[in-house]
């Protein structure tokens, strides 16, 4: 999901990827209505982009999830919604998608890191610093 984000970022900002860059990024966010598109288009690019990175390095995950989460929410609100839920239609299906991720993937992290210390013995827990049961 981190990359893919990336990605589209890597669109807004620099035109990779037959994006349309900056300068077709602000012209999207002044037909949106907002007051400054041009840093508008800066804030959602660097978000998507460096979020995106973040994100699927595991670094800065919190500020990284959070970066998307929000970029995510404002797609929904200011473009998606009015097309309902379903993604064909230009809904906001897939943004949802994306906003579930970062918990997501937070919940299996810690998952793994319970499974891996309740199949540990006791003496190597207490070793770490673990309980005594």
């Amino acid at each position: 999901m981190g990359l893919t984000l990336a990605a589209h970022g890597s669109q807004k900002l620099f035109g990779w990827f037959e994006g349309p860059g900056r300068a077709g990024t602000t012209g999207m966010f002044t037909k949106l209505g907002f007051r400054w598109p041009t840093t508008m288009a800066l804030l959602a690019g660097a978000a998507e982009f460096f979020g995106g990175l973040l994100f699927a390095l595991g670094l800065l995950t919190p500020f990284a999830a959070i970066a998307l989460v929000v970029v995510m929410l404002n797609a929904i609100i200011t473009v998606h919604w009015q097309k309902g839920f379903f993604v064909t239609a230009g809904g906001y299906e897939y943004n949802l998608t994306i906003i579930a991720s970062p918990p997501a993937s937070r919940r299996s992290g810690r998952a793994r890191t319970r499974s891996t210390t309740l199949s540990a013995s006791p003496a190597r827990s207490r070793a770490r610093g673990g309980r005594r049961s």
